[in-house]
């Protein structure tokens, strides 16, 4: 009996979920991939910036609490980044 009032519950909650997303992408439009405008709108939904020195946009995703020192600073032991590579910034 449990079981099927979550089922119930769980199956209703679908059409309702999927016409959400279907209003999201309606409304946002993504730009062709490949395009100038889509990587201009991942720089700027990722919060990329250009990598100095090198090439590509470089944006954090996080980093571990866990720190060591190097030559007086503070550095996390690992991180997670976005890189992404464009026709303007193509090499590395």
């Amino acid at each position: 009996m449990l079981y099927s009032a979550i089922m119930m519950r769980s199956k209703a909650r679908i059409p309702i979920a999927a016409f959400a997303l279907a209003s999201l992408t309606s409304i946002h439009a993504l730009a062709p991939t490949g395009s100038e405008a889509r990587a201009r709108e991942l720089r700027e939904a990722l919060h990329l910036s250009v990598l100095s020195k090198e090439s590509g946009y470089l944006g954090l995703i996080g980093e571990s609490a866990q720190k060591v020192q190097i030559d007086g600073r503070p550095l996390a032991v690992q991180s997670q980044v976005y890189y992404m590579l464009t026709r303007d910034r193509p090499i590395n």
